[in-house]
């Protein structure tokens, strides 16, 4: 592995984008909700997977964050596995031991009999920069592209989701816009859902009901 590259991302752009697609989910999952396991919070971990193959966490702790993924897509999924700890050549060691308590625990496989942590790129970082031991294109074709949106521009971002969830309509864009808003300027702080948000949302039945509350609540924000 290469020594640490510095990559044009920025901690918290990257952690209000992982508010912001949760949000989309949640409120897209109201009447989707059979695809409602593709995003979710574990407490300081977000999880990601696009049903295709690629699976991938953003652990965030005290200012540092730790991501990783697996893609069926990337070559080095058939491979001899390298170990997951060398994807993070050069970080701190508080990074490593962020990363084998929480960040790798939602990438384990079967490796010849023996459960471990299988990824196929990483990153990590702090508020002064997020680092990886390549560049920015090669992570993009082994898997970081599962958080493409997560790592845009609010602007961009917006536009992307519009993209990806065409079934959000111009008020529950608006709603969204709103909720992120709120859930970035109180972190540690809960949310309410009104009455009127939750007309907004639309819930198809019980089952989306119960999808986006569950979604919502990895983010601070609960339903009446």
């Amino acid at each position: 592995m290469k020594k640490k590259v510095l990559l044009p991302w920025d901690y918290k752009s990257l952690w209000e984008g992982c508010i912001l697609l949760t949000i989309a989910h949640a409120i897209s999952s109201a009447n989707s909700p059979e695809f409602s396991y593709e995003h979710s919070w574990d407490e300081i971990s977000y999880n990601a997977q696009d049903s295709s193959g690629t699976i991938g966490t953003i652990t965030f702790h005290e200012g540092c964050c730790v991501g990783a993924v697996r893609s069926d897509y990337s070559p080095r999924r058939y491979e001899k596995v390298v170990e997951a700890a060398n994807y993070l050549t050069g970080a701190e060691p508080e990074i490593f031991d962020l990363a084998q308590r929480e960040t790798f625990q939602y990438l384990l496989d079967d490796v010849n009999g023996k459960t471990k942590p299988v990824i196929t790129a990483a990153f990590w970082g702090d508020e002064n920069g997020i680092y990886a031991v390549e560049d920015e294109h090669v992570l993009s074709e082994n898997g970081i592209q599962l958080f493409r949106i997560q790592l845009m521009e609010f602007a961009d971002a917006i536009e992307a989701v519009r993209e990806q969830y065409d079934d959000l309509n111009n008020r529950q864009i608006d709603l969204l816009i709103s909720l992120y808003k709120k859930a970035i300027d109180t972190p540690e702080g809960k949310i309410k859902l009104t009455n009127e948000e939750v007309n907004i949302i639309n819930a198809a039945d019980i089952d989306g009901i119960n999808a986006s509350k569950e979604l919502f609540a990895g983010v601070g924000i609960e339903w009446p």
